[in-house]
């Protein structure tokens, strides 16, 4: 299906043909490339990005995953799979890259990224797991893949982490400056 008007959009019309069904099961963002995107006994396999490219006043739109399901005949509504961190920065530096690493209250770290599966998408409310048999990732880097991002020393820049639903007992970001420089932060209030 190809979409027929303006991106960014709340409400889209597609154009484009398919077989008839009864019910009809939907996954966005779509890529040829991966396998992930198919349906199967457990519900879509995607893959959340380790690496999520920086994209100003927004998330990284492929990190983005979205499902949808209906019957014949009704509209798809699609509902996120995801949530979406947003870290204020504000300063002088020029930002190469941020990194986020969540933890569990035990201190033990939460998988961020890596394979999954969207389940139950037919409710309200569905749900991801990390895929059997695949080890997650630990951690999501942030990173600006052109230039540099330069703080500003009075107005915070937003860099938006798409992150697996769930409670965050504790966080860590370490912020990468264009010339090497670390720097570290650790968050000890629950995000949930």
């Amino acid at each position: 299906f190809t979409l027929m008007e303006t991106e960014a959009t709340e409400n889209g019309h597609f154009s484009g043909s398919i077989a008839f069904r009864e019910s009809y099961h939907a996954f966005y963002p779509y890529n040829r490339q991966e396998e992930y995107n198919e349906f199967g006994d457990y519900g879509f396999r995607f893959y959340l990005p380790t690496i999520q490219t920086f994209t100003e006043g927004s998330f990284d739109p492929s990190a983005a995953s979205m499902v949808a399901s209906g019957n014949y005949g009704e509209t798809l509504q699609f509902k996120n799979l995801c949530g979406v961190l947003a870290l204020r920065l504000t300063g002088e530096e020029a930002v190469r890259s941020v990194s986020f690493t969540g933890y569990d209250e035990s201190g033990n770290p939460i998988p961020v990224s890596g394979k999954y599966y969207a389940l139950d998408i037919d409710t309200e409310e569905p749900r991801i797991e990390v895929a059997p048999f695949e080890m997650p990732q630990y951690s999501i880097t942030l990173l600006s893949m052109t230039d540099a991002v330069v703080l500003k020393p009075e107005t915070p820049t937003p860099f938006y982490f798409v992150l697996p639903p769930g409670t965050y007992n504790s966080f860590t970001i370490i912020v990468t400056t264009d010339d090497g420089k670390k720097m570290f932060k650790e968050g000890r209030k629950p995000l949930t």
